[in-house]
């Protein structure tokens, strides 16, 4: 609002805005008008001014400057002394009315950021004067100011952000292809892919993945982009890449979906694992020579006490010593072969030399076989089986899960002392359930590394009320040749974890829930209905 429009004096031209009808056509102005009296109180408020603030007219009428206006200088000084601070005067030299930041308080005590002018009326015909304040309402202007603000805020990261991933980029040691997510054509790639492709850049840019000597090992191309868009990107996934010379890189990469340019494109992050995989390869070969230095010194060992025994009573047949009667000297040679037998038994399990009859099989009448087997020698033992009565059958070699189980009962034997109770539970594991997720708790992760056709397994639990499994031996009670047992070799749990491998299966071994034992667990490959052998 202009107030130049003035008389020489300073007067108002015209009829004094103190007038009814003159006052009637601010009810035009957008901004809030308010006048005041020369002891400023208040007079009259425009439509806007009453509309802003919530009140009915006249009902502010006498009421003080400070009554609807907050600012930091009328706190301090009277109502008179503030509006003739802040007000406009023909005396000024200012061509306008100096903007003032303030609030207006409404009805409900709420606070309104305006921008104020104040001008000074002096009054002609009616001798009235006062002063006539302007407020215009800043809400709007400073919520836009702030999100440009803010705009800009954001603007700054993003080119910041952009400044640091064009380093990253450019000078990570890892290999980073950039490509459209779902036709795998590669639009950016960083200097260490080129090393990695053994290619220059602008041979890789514009070419498919699958174009570029780049093979996947554990999934098709098609795989890797579905993955990443449903799944928002894969961890990790193994690959080879041939380069010009026919030389085979390994490589291990991961990938990230993004969204750029209304595009959905793919990070892919590669490593070049050639060396390093060459270094685990010698480090197996070395650790496979070393197990079998051991266990061939191992056996040596346990055979030479075995034949030391039967050549030691055959010595006492021949020459009639007197001390041992014929009858002891022909039950411990019976004993130590027996013994030796048990040894090849455990050596054949754990190498791959052995044939295994695999046909359809009752897993619970196995169970049933064994315990009953085993109770026959090991009285003070009290073994409680429980199975569902819709069991599935296995495919499995009857003898060699047998084997597995009398392991699994003299390891619970011995934890408890030679006496106590053992449980065996039997049940069904089905890996394909409704909703496509897999609802029994630690499933073995081998088990769908072995057979991607198996749906089913039995699995077999026994537990025993030991003193379990200490911690730090958890990791290593199936590796061959360690034990905790005076006089052990170390190939029981060895020869279990081969057995079962061979029939596509898993084994796992864990302390009980309770703290009150250990529970050692096989799952083979079921057919899924419940039959006799």
């Amino acid at each position: 609002m202009d107030y130049s429009d003035r008389t020489s004096s300073g007067n108002l031209k015209g009829n004094d805005l103190f007038n009814i009808e003159n006052f009637l056509s601010l009810d035009n102005i957008y901004d809030a008008i308010v006048i005041l009296d020369n002891e400023g109180r208040i007079l009259r408020l425009n439509k806007r001014g009453l509309q802003l603030l919530e009140y009915e007219e006249n009902m502010l009428a006498g009421k003080s400057t400070d009554f609807i206006i907050e600012q930091p200088d009328l706190r301090k000084m009277n109502p008179v002394e503030w509006l003739d601070l802040h007000s406009w005067t023909e005396k000024k030299t200012s061509v306008r009315a100096p903007s003032l930041d303030a609030s207006l308080k409404t009805r409900k005590e709420e606070l309104i950021p305006v921008d104020l002018k104040i001008v000074r009326v002096n009054g002609t015909d009616s001798g009235q004067s006062g002063y006539i304040i302007s407020a215009t309402d800043m809400r709007i202007t400073r919520q836009l100011m702030s999100e440009i603000s803010e705009r800009e805020f954001t603007m700054r990261k993003l080119s910041a952000s952009e400044s640091k991933f064009s380093k990253l980029f450019l000078f990570n040691p890892t290999g980073i292809l950039i490509t459209e997510l779902g036709s795998g054509v590669i639009t950016d790639v960083n200097p260490s892919a080129e090393e990695i492709f053994d290619m220059p850049e602008i041979s890789l840019r514009g070419k498919k993945l699958e174009d570029t000597g780049l093979s996947l090992t554990d999934m098709d191309f098609d795989t890797l982009h579905e993955r990443t868009q449903m799944e928002g990107g894969i961890s990790e996934t193994n690959g080879e890449i041939l380069t010009g010379e026919n030389y085979v890189k390994k490589i291990r990469l991961s990938t990230t979906s993004f969204k750029f340019e209304s595009t959905a494109r793919m990070i892919i992050s590669i490593s070049d694992i050639t060396e390093n995989e060459k270094m685990r390869d010698k480090l197996q070969r070395k650790e496979k020579l070393e197990s079998i230095w051991n266990m061939a010194g191992s056996l040596v060992h346990d055979f030479n006490n075995v034949l030391g025994i039967i050549l030691g009573y055959t010595s006492c047949l021949k020459t009639g010593f007197s001390s041992v009667s014929k009858e002891e000297s022909v039950m411990q040679i019976e004993k130590a072969c027996l013994r030796g037998r048990e040894l090849s038994q455990e050596f054949i399990s754990i190498s791959k030399g052995s044939v295994l009859e695999i046909r359809p099989c009752n897993a619970l009448e196995i169970v049933n076989k064994t315990v009953r087997f085993f109770s026959s020698v090991k009285k003070d033992l009290n073994i409680k089986i429980s199975s569902p009565d819709n069991l599935w059958q296995i495919l499995a070699d009857k003898s060699q899960i047998m084997q597995v189980i009398e392991n699994f009962l003299s390891n619970a034997e011995e934890a408890m002392g030679h006496r106590g109770d053992v449980e065996i539970t039997l049940s069904n594991i089905d890996t394909y359930k409704s909703e496509g997720k897999n609802e029994i708790e630690n499933l073995p992760p081998q088990l769908g590394e072995m057979d991607g056709r198996v749906r089913g397994y039995v699995k077999i639990a026994v537990r025993d009320f030991g003193y379990g499994i200490p911690e730090e031996n958890l990791e290593k009670i199936f590796d061959p040749f360690f034990t905790t047992k005076p006089g052990g070799h170390g190939l029981g749990l060895a020869g279990v974890d081969a057995i079962i491998q061979r029939h596509k299966g898993a084994v796992t071994g864990r302390n009980a829930e309770d703290g009150k034992g250990a529970v050692f667990s096989v799952f083979i490959p079921a057919i899924l209905k419940a039959n006799s052998c």
